[in-house]
């Protein structure tokens, strides 16, 4: 799980609030609830576009206590909300602000759940990720275009693991609030039943547990099994350190990139595919497994 808390969403979240509040405010259907929904809407309107997923999860809890308060249908006015906050009109390809904006605006390169699988955003070809609602739209319609309920996610991730599944903040790991990078490790061991003869996990550590979260999460998104499909990424490092121990890096400034002025990072990423930083993790897939990995085997 990659937290994609950084600049360039700060910075696409605001543009989110500005593009959309009056366009909601002003859609046709808010005259379709009554007076006292409509004030509801007006006065929380910034937190129910560009609040974190704290506020926004005791807003929908307040949202609903008023219904109830009225004596009214819990859920009579969903659907009307569902138009009011509409994703599938935001995923429309049009001129105004729509998801592809989102998309590039928030310029995720990997899926954040698994860091896996590719979100580039493509506008020109309409080629954009898929957004998880981290809260499903049929139960928190109030939050169909809320900017912190939508993950930039694959496909596999949001479509065929999570599938509008409801996930409480105290139980699952957000992209946006929970930065777990490290509070786990992968490790490898060698197995001779498996396919490659080696086998990916979490690593135990006897002195600390893993958060009940990250254990979730990684259940939810078979973070475990997918990665054990790609055990030639790990097989790749071995060979690395059988041919040059823990002298790679050096051979490779010293001797292959000797007249290039690069840094570490910048040799790091060359060497083998992905950024050295946590915060650039979403960049490149598999960045936290072999950065793991590497340290597991001693080359950085």
């Amino acid at each position: 799980m990659i937290n994609i808390n950084n600049r360039a969403s700060l910075k696409a979240k605001k543009i989110h609030l500005l593009e959309l509040k009056n366009k909601v405010l002003r859609s046709p259907y808010m005259n379709r609830l009554p007076v006292y929904l409509r004030d509801f809407i007006s006065l929380n309107i910034d937190v129910i576009l560009v609040g974190d997923p704290e506020k926004i999860s005791r807003l929908n809890a307040k949202y609903y206590k008023i219904q109830k308060t009225k004596k009214t249908n819990k859920r009579g006015y969903d659907y009307i909300l569902k138009k009011i906050f509409s994703y599938s009109n935001f995923n429309k390809q049009k001129i105004e602000y729509n998801l592809n904006d989102l998309a590039e605006n928030i310029s995720i390169q990997y899926c954040p759940y698994c860091n896996r699988q590719s979100t580039v955003n493509v506008t020109s070809s309409s080629i954009k990720p898929d957004f998880d609602h981290f809260f499903p739209q049929s139960k928190y319609p109030l939050f169909g275009l809320s900017f912190y309920n939508l993950i930039p996610s694959c496909t596999i991730c949001n479509s065929r693991l999570k599938i509008g599944k409801v996930l409480r903040l105290n139980q699952y790991l957000h992209p946006y609030v929970d930065n777990c990078i490290d509070d786990f490790n992968f490790t490898y061991k060698y197995d001779i039943k498996s396919k490659n003869l080696i086998k990916i996990d979490l690593k135990k550590d006897f002195n600390k547990s893993i958060p009940m979260k990250i254990k979730n999460s990684f259940s939810l998104f078979k973070i475990v099994e997918s990665y054990n499909a790609h055990t030639d990424e790990i097989l790749d490092l071995i060979k690395i350190k059988q041919i040059y121990s823990d002298r790679y890096l050096k051979i490779l400034a010293t001797q292959t990139y000797s007249d290039l002025k690069i840094s570490q990072e910048e040799l790091y990423r060359l060497a083998f595919g992905v950024y050295f930083e946590n915060s650039d993790f979403s960049k490149r897939p598999f960045s936290k497994l072999k950065k793991d990995i590497l340290q597991e085997l001693n080359i950085i």
